[in-house]
């Protein structure tokens, strides 16, 4: 059944493609014909042959460096699902902080580690990171590079030094903490999501007389 199978699949190339001739190639490529008998044939030396010609792709896949990402090292950046934010992330998320040093966005960066773990969801881990990092400046007065009006300021004289907050700013500013700096309450959010307070379920009371009432007992 299988030489007859063979047979017939030779027949169908031989109409579609003309016959083989002497010396010439044959119509239907190895890697086909081994296919072919791994599927119809139930394995066999082609069944063989295919699954190794598929380990050695996949052995030459994993040696090649990452086109995607960019890595150096062999598939580096796949096996990093929570990769760290650079300055420049940071700089593109917020360019308030555009003349900001280098280091000194990755020293905030680092910081931020203590507060952001692979316990987040991958999605939130780098935006997480960067909000709580730019708080971390904004809070050490580092936002536009220290040149230009905070913001939340709606008027500024440089003479008598009158400097006036909107009320909303002024509002978020003694509410302290997070909530002072919009960084802080983007990261707030990341953190609602991620790290959610214990949920509050209701229950009903009991009266204190519970089952006397029930069961006919005088009320005491």
């Amino acid at each position: 059944m299988v030489r007859s199978c063979r047979r017939s699949c030779a027949d169908r190339a031989e109409r579609r493609h003309g016959p083989a001739g002497q010396g010439a190639r044959h119509p239907l490529p190895a890697r086909w014909r081994g296919r072919h008998a791994a599927h119809h044939h139930g394995g066999g030396a082609g069944a063989q042959q295919l699954y190794l010609g598929r380990r050695a792709a996949a052995r030459r896949r994993a040696a090649r460096p990452c086109q995607r990402h960019g890595g150096d090292e062999p598939g580096s950046a796949h096996l990093m699902a929570y990769a760290k934010p650079l300055p420049a992330d940071l700089r593109l998320r917020y360019p308030a902080f555009a003349a900001v040093e280098e280091a000194t966005i990755q020293y905030w960066l680092t910081d931020a580690e203590r507060f952001v773990d692979e316990s987040w969801a991958e999605r939130d881990y780098a935006p997480a990171l960067i909000a709580r990092a730019a708080h971390g400046m904004a809070e050490g007065g580092l936002e536009a590079g220290g040149a230009s009006i905070p913001a939340g300021v709606s008027r500024f004289r440089s003479g008598a030094m009158d400097l006036s907050f909107a009320d909303a700013a002024a509002a978020q500013a003694a509410a302290g903490g997070y909530k002072a700096t919009r960084y802080g309450r983007d990261f707030l959010a990341l953190l609602a999501r991620n790290k959610g307070g214990a949920r509050m379920t209701g229950g009903g009371a009991m009266p204190c007389d519970y089952p006397g009432r029930l069961l006919g007992y005088p009320y005491v």
